[in-house]
């Protein structure tokens, strides 16, 4: 399966780049004015498609040359995490906005439930695995979309194909922040390909994976969350004391999630991966200090986009991944993986003061 993780990574930064910071941008327009939802089914979805379309050929073209001997799969992954990119993130942002959760919660049941039921009642392959990714990604975006499809939009569609009908730079700005996270959320593990063992990779991309995934935890919170507060830009004294109320509510989360880690970190090492990644339970314990300031972070990041403040945030992203870059690099040089981790814990604890300070002063500039 090493291949699908290959091309499912390297397809999810294309992916991002093609989906152009729209998925992100949509959930923000249709919070704060809810009569903008028109265009997302009418004109937008259009533009959504053709960019699915215009891709696959250089997908093949790209398979050709580095996989040719797995062309017909990779293919197949490409276009299932296309789908998820492009499609399936841009709907559960309008459908998010609009408030339609349960709708979301179905297709995520939807897509998991056939997939392990196959795999349970079929021998497992790559061939079968990436044919059943595909399928089971547009059956779960055909029932997500469906609901909001008229007949009458396909004339809409048939002229709107490369019509983006959003603002360019915000869009713009939007992608490059998703960029930003990208090289973030990467950066440790090519840090580490270059200066350490494939054995300490695998135990720090083991117990890194865990912390990372606990980032569903302030999603699943902040998103409702952000929806309510859009409805409020008008009155700023009162968004930013509610801001600042919520703050304090991720951090009490993430300290609670990173005491739990910090207390049974080999416990949940050889749950999920067994006995001989016991080592990394000395990484995990580590890394629960993370979720000190991942938590709040995730919530600020989403708040700056959903008040307008895109531009600042690009510029604190990207001189965070500028110190984080030169920081790891000589940490981890110097103390090798526990300055690796050391500078991840320091820099995401600088994003923390640099996107707090930054609401602070807006709300002292009123």
């Amino acid at each position: 399966m090493g291949l699908y993780y290959a091309i499912n990574s390297n397809t999810r930064v294309i992916g991002t780049i093609m989906d152009f910071g729209v998925s992100r941008f949509s959930f923000k327009d249709i919070s704060t004015d809810i009569n903008t939802y028109k265009i997302y089914p009418r004109f937008i979805l259009a533009n959504r498609i053709f960019l699915l379309i215009v891709i696959m050929p250089f997908a093949y073209c790209l398979l050709k040359i580095l996989a040719n001997q797995k062309i017909k799969e990779g293919l197949l992954i490409i276009a299932g995490t296309l789908v998820f990119e492009i499609l399936y993130n841009f709907w559960t942002n309008t459908l998010t906005a609009r408030g339609i959760y349960v709708r979301i919660v179905k297709g995520a049941a939807i897509y998991l439930g056939s997939i392990l039921f196959v795999l349970f009642i079929l021998p497992l392959s790559f061939q079968l695995f990436s044919f059943l990714y595909l399928i089971a990604a547009l059956v779960t975006v055909i029932y997500l979309i469906s609901p909001d499809i008229e007949i009458a939009y396909l004339k809409d569609w048939a002229r709107s194909w490369l019509t983006l009908r959003l603002p360019f730079m915000e869009c713009l700005q939007i992608m490059y922040i998703n960029l930003m996270t990208i090289i973030w959320l990467k950066m440790p593990v090519i840090v580490l390909s270059t200066l350490s063992t494939t054995e300490e990779i695998g135990y720090f991309s083991s117990a890194y994976t865990i912390v990372s995934a606990l980032l569903l935890v302030p999603s699943s919170f902040s998103i409702p969350l952000l929806n309510r507060l859009a409805h409020n830009l008008l009155d700023q004294k009162a968004l930013y004391q509610k801001y600042f109320q919520l703050i304090l509510l991720f951090l009490t989360m993430g300290v609670l999630a990173g005491s739990l880690i910090f207390s049974a970190p080999r416990f949940i090492i050889e749950t999920l991966y067994g006995d001989n990644f016991s080592k990394a339970s000395v990484m995990l314990q580590c890394l629960s200090l993370l979720l000190l300031f991942s938590f709040p972070n995730y919530f600020s990041s989403n708040f700056f986009i959903i008040t307008g403040f895109t531009k600042y945030l690009a510029k604190i992203k990207t001189v965070n991944v500028l110190i984080y870059l030169c920081l790891s690099y000589y940490l981890a040089f110097k103390y090798s993986i526990y300055g690796l981790m050391l500078s991840v814990i320091l820099c995401e604890g600088v994003q923390f003061i640099l996107y707090n300070f930054f609401v602070w002063k807006k709300r002292n500039e009123l």
